[in-house]
């Protein structure tokens, strides 16, 4: 299956890649780390298919219900802190 990944944000950041459907999104993080020049580390990646958040990275590219030639917009993950009042 071939799969574009965009960078959000940054139009000049694509990378396309072969793969496999039964590839789960957090080896999919990690191939998107080491192949494109996102400057994005695996386990600060944020992926999303079709404006939805792709949350569960132990499911597979199949699972997502993504096919041949989707795209996917990849950002990094921002951390919200929540403060607790005593």
């Amino acid at each position: 299956m071939h799969i574009t990944v965009a960078k959000f944000g940054g139009s000049e950041n694509v990378l396309t890649i072969d793969i496999a459907s039964d590839l789960s999104l957090k080896d999919l993080k990690a191939v998107i780390e080491a192949e494109s020049d996102f400057g994005i580390k695996a386990d600060e990646m944020s992926l999303f298919y079709e404006g939805k958040f792709l949350e569960d990275d132990s499911k597979t590219l199949a699972q997502c219900k993504l096919n041949d030639y989707d795209l996917i917009t990849c950002q990094r993950s921002t951390r919200m802190l929540t403060y607790l009042k005593y």
